[in-house]
């Protein structure tokens, strides 16, 4: 079919021809040229486009384009002229619909014998279906496809992170283990499991945490409950992961101990997630108890667990040991969000260590039933912080009294750069506490997140408008959308300076260029050009000179 009635086809088609483009998405192509009719119409033109390009270097491909009403054939062939792509890195498949005329691996075989790609992410697999959508009586047939795509992939001697999200429970994963464990290099494993899975054997599982090669290695919604005490262990000796998520996998005492044991005297991981595994006070003490001699671990997230406030207690310990000269902890990043057990008691044990803490850069306490007594201690204690940058309260109760807490904190805090105060309860009161103290007595803050807050009302707005146009450093703020388009406007529209870089565009009144530049940035927008002309009326005469 000819192009000249599709002029979006044209174009689209024009940029894959004339290597415009270095991603490519199935989804936003199909909806540029107007639906899977159009693709269907011009299929064989983009064939031929894809056979021409050089420059796509990540494609994405959502499958439930790909149904019955386009062949196997056509099928088959978008596949290859994706493995077609010489200069094709990453590639991204995520299978949504059960129309597809062959398997999702099947398909992805057939392109994967021309690739060689750095990257492959994929989603939702599922099991092998006929065009029905139904899955086929026998299991041969899937281990045969399964065997299929294994040996395509042990060619993929370039990869470099390897994803599977979403997987349905049956797809047995040990024989995608050995592959894995055979690409030298290979560095980024991530295994995702739709539901909690317990498809695999324990060798494989053993196999990964001894692998050589692996410096990223995320297993979630894998039951290991009973095999977890010796993988665990073996943390102790591997001398190349950095970075560990074992979320929601099933965490026992034993488990938790095995782990703090390891952390004890493993100096290599950097990043480790135990999230959502009902983790014990028990566990949470172990972990705290290791990280004092613990020298490499930075982040550690242990969010949605049972941990309460004898975790707290050695959270605080751990802190405060970190200020002494002989401290080994490097921790920077701590999420103990949705522990609910928490609450106030054991956030203001927290707190109380944070003014002495030199490691913590990013904290986060979303969701832990804090209220406004826990923010007076955050605000006494962050007086004298120096080290953290990121303070996540999200989804409290702090209410206009924490938010006026907060308020105190960044007038006397000058490391503190993000806050997000969102779903808290706050009111008029509180945001006008926030916008006071933003627009005349803090200048680090560069996001605020208050979003969320129902209670907020269009009387905060003028206040806000005016934290807006005296602030020069706030470059994120997220706040409840009400009708008064005029300040709403306003205040995106000082963001929008402030991104571009308002302060520096003030401390060099004289620079010709940058302001012609600035000028030329918002010639769109009439409030933003409004103001940076009233603030340096001489740019006027600098325009009419290049002009």
């Amino acid at each position: 079919m000819s192009l000249r009635n599709n002029r979006r086809g044209y174009d689209v088609l024009y940029e894959i021809r004339q290597n415009v483009i270095t991603e490519f998405s199935l989804n936003q192509f199909v909806s540029k040229i107007g639906g899977v009719r159009v693709f269907m119409r011009i299929f064989e033109d983009f064939l031929r486009a894809m056979q021409l390009n050089s420059s796509i270097e990540r494609a994405n491909v959502i499958l439930r384009f790909l149904d019955t009403r386009i062949s196997e054939d056509y099928q088959l062939a978008f596949f290859k002229s994706l493995g077609s792509l010489s200069s094709l890195r990453a590639l991204r498949v995520t299978t949504t619909s059960a129309g597809l005329t062959d398997s999702a691996l099947t398909l992805l075989t057939t392109g994967l014998q021309f690739s060689n790609l750095e990257s492959l992410c994929l989603q939702s697999i599922h099991p092998q279906r006929s065009r029905g959508g139904t899955a086929n009586a026998g299991m041969s047939n899937d281990q045969e496809v399964l065997a299929k795509f294994c040996n395509t992939l042990r060619r993929q001697t370039r990869l470099q992170t390897f994803i599977m999200d979403d997987v349905e429970e049956g797809f047995n994963l040990d024989e995608i283990v050995d592959v894995l464990l055979s690409l030298r290099c290979l560095d980024t494993i991530i295994l995702k499991s739709h539901m909690v899975s317990e498809s695999y054997s324990r060798e494989a599982m053993e196999r990964l945490f001894q692998s050589s090669n692996a410096r990223y290695l995320s297993i979630n919604r894998y039951n290991l409950m009973d095999i977890l005490p010796p993988l665990c262990v073996r943390i102790a000796s591997n001398s190349t992961l950095r970075d560990l998520c074992l979320d929601e996998v099933g965490f026992s005492d034993e488990a938790g101990v095995a782990l703090a044991q390891s952390l004890e005297t493993n100096n290599i991981l950097e990043r480790l997630s135990v999230a959502y595994n009902h983790l014990s006070d028990f566990c949470g003490m172990a972990l705290m108890r290791s990280l004092m001699r613990n020298q490499s671990l930075r982040f550690l997230n242990l969010a949605g667990n049972d941990i309460a406030n004898e975790t707290c207690s050695a959270i605080a310990d751990l802190m405060v040991n970190n200020a002494s000269s002989d401290s080994t902890s490097r921790l920077e990043y701590l999420n103990l969000s949705q522990n609910t057990l928490l609450q106030d008691d054991g956030v203001v044990t927290i707190a109380s260590a944070l003014s002495s803490n030199r490691s913590l850069k990013h904290l986060v306490l979303a969701e832990t039933k804090l209220t406004g007594v826990s923010s007076a201690m955050m605000q006494a204690s962050l007086r004298w912080n120096q080290t953290l940058e990121k303070l996540n309260l999200a989804d409290n109760s702090l209410g206009d009294e924490g938010c006026s807490h907060m308020a105190s904190l960044l007038e006397s805090n000058t490391t503190l750069k993000q806050l997000n105060l969102s779903r808290n309860a706050i009111g008029d009161s509180g945001a006008i506490a926030l916008a006071k103290v933003l627009r005349n007595g803090n200048s680090t803050l560069t996001a605020l997140n208050i979003s969320g807050n129902d209670r907020i009302t269009v009387a905060s707005y003028p206040e806000l408008e005016a934290m807006m146009r005296e602030n020069c450093t706030l470059e994120h703020f997220w706040y409840p959308r009400l009708p008064r388009p005029q300040d709403s406007s306003s205040i995106d529209s000082f963001l929008r300076l402030n991104k571009f870089g308002r302060k520096q565009l003030l401390q060099e009144m004289d620079n010709a260029s940058f302001w012609i530049a600035a000028i030329e940035e918002f010639s769109n927008d009439i409030l933003s050009l409004y103001y940076l002309i009233r603030t340096n009326p001489t740019v006027l005469l600098w325009l009419s000179e290049k002009l």
